[in-house]
């Protein structure tokens, strides 16, 4: 994915465009970490992410509910096109910076960091590292 995600918002980017590409990224992690940790285990980290940022986002809640045992990007993509691009962005990457903070605290940072090198470098991720430096 060419930009990050503020780039996306300064370069007029709508919320469904923010959506796809938040959606696609998440397919990429799961793609990727789901043979490792299980997709259950996958669905159970995306969700408990989800979770611990439901105070700030409550809204983003509609991507959490449901009996799927599984990650459902879709409803995720879903909850980011119904705000504004400003929205979208912010609740993307805090998703994506808690899911990593909650990888971290079960398996450590180093190995964490392998895992994740692995994945296709996107919008999440760029943003994340951006947000980290500062």
């Amino acid at each position: 994915m060419p930009h990050n995600l503020i780039s996306l918002v300064a370069t007029g980017m709508n919320s469904n465009q923010i959506a796809e590409i938040a959606a696609e990224a998440w397919q990429e992690i799961d793609g990727v970490l789901s043979p490792i940790i299980g997709r259950e285990g996958m669905a159970m980290l995306y969700k408990r992410a989800l979770h611990l940022i439901r105070d700030e986002y409550p809204w983003l809640m509609a991507a959490h509910e449901g009996e799927n045992a599984f990650a459902d990007f879709a409803a995720l993509k879903t909850a980011l096109s119904e705000r504004t691009k400003v929205e979208a962005s912010a609740a993307s990457l805090a998703l994506y910076q808690r899911f990593y903070k909650t990888l971290v605290n079960l398996i450590g940072e180093p190995l964490t960091d392998r895992l994740f090198k692995s994945i296709p470098d996107n919008a999440l991720q760029r943003e994340a590292k951006q947000n980290d430096s500062l």
